[in-house]
């Protein structure tokens, strides 16, 4: 047992350590991005690390990636932000502004008839609605 033990302590000592590298990783490719979809695409990657660990890292990130978005006027970078935010929201607890970035998302994603990221967005909303406690909504996405 003390063997187990000592083997689960160190796969996540070391999962810690390659998720923090990983992080410092992308901070320094943002840092050097041009204001484009790859900076855009770089802070979605960065917020969706911290979404259920440091949600309110991820929002931050997860909000320059939107402003960015929106600003060049990239529509699946929009569309993947909003999704992103609506996780870190509602890990932070703050539904009702997770529902409105989710139902943002999956309308698009209906609007281009992309199903794999309307399932995600479904998801999405039906963990909001979940973590709320109204499980029958939740079941229906």
């Amino acid at each position: 047992m003390k063997k187990v033990f000592i083997i689960l302590l160190l796969f996540s000592v070391t999962r810690t350590y390659a998720q923090k590298r990983d992080a410092d990783s992308l901070r320094q490719a943002i840092r050097v991005a041009k204001e484009d979809t790859t900076k855009v695409k770089l802070l979605n990657w960065l917020g969706s690390e911290y979404t259920w660990s440091s949600a309110d890292s991820a929002v931050m990130y997860e909000q320059q990636a939107l402003r960015l978005a929106q600003k060049i006027n990239y529509s699946a970078g929009i569309a993947y932000s909003q999704g992103n935010l609506s996780n870190a929201l509602t890990t932070l607890g703050n539904y009702p502004q997770a529902m409105d970035y989710g139902f943002k998302c999956l309308a698009y994603y209906k609007k281009i008839k992309d199903t794999l990221n309307i399932m995600g967005a479904n998801e999405g909303i039906g963990m909001c609605y979940r973590e709320q406690g109204n499980y029958n909504l939740g079941l229906t996405y």
